[in-house]
């Protein structure tokens, strides 16, 4: 890694920590710079803003939680599948709590261009093309996408923000009855 990287990726792990604690609005260009142990004019040659260091941290961890989960062995079976994906985001946020909150737990909007929400999105159609295919089959009900994908990533967004704010330990049992339960919301009978 050359040094411009080394210094890049720690201006990301520091804006991602003070991000994850402060939020974006509650933290300054000097705060990422102080934690990085650099110069603030450091991170300008890097990034011409905080809403452009925000964007490529944002796309940089949407892409390492889609590596993490394209990564999994995932059943064919919907069950299954949703099983996996599941708890496979639960293990991926316990792994990397920070960047975790950063995705999950935070508005994104104030940062994000067009093109950053699109690239972003990607995520998101592989599992509304997961759903409709669950609809099709008829595992899971007959509603739309959108208020299936509200259940289920509400109950997992809900389950961080307990975990993010010491309210809930995220022990594996929790994380498997979680689940049953997103399952049980969403799930034809």
């Amino acid at each position: 890694m050359s040094r411009a990287e080394a210094t890049r990726e720690a201006i990301f792990d520091a804006a991602l920590v003070c991000f994850a604690e402060r939020g974006f609005h509650g933290t300054s260009i000097a705060d990422i710079a102080q934690r990085a142990a650099i110069g603030q004019g450091t991170i300008y040659r890097h990034f011409e803003s905080k809403e452009a260091l925000g964007r490529a941290l944002y796309l940089r961890t949407k892409h390492r939680s889609g590596e993490y989960l394209a990564a999994l062995d995932v059943p064919g079976d919907p069950r299954g599948a949703f099983r996996a994906l599941f708890l496979g985001s639960v293990a991926w946020a316990r792994t990397n709590p920070q960047a975790a909150s950063f995705l999950e737990l935070h508005h994104h909007q104030v940062f994000l261009d067009d093109a950053s929400v699109r690239e972003g999105n990607l995520v998101h159609q592989v599992t509304e093309a997961w759903f409709e295919g669950a609809k099709a089959a008829g595992v899971v009900k007959a509603l739309p996408t959108p208020v299936l994908m509200a259940v289920v990533f509400g109950i997992y967004v809900h389950l961080l923000r307990s975990w993010v704010q010491g309210e809930l330990e995220l022990e594996d049992a929790v994380a498997v009855a979680a689940e049953q339960c997103a399952w049980d919301a969403i799930a034809a009978r």
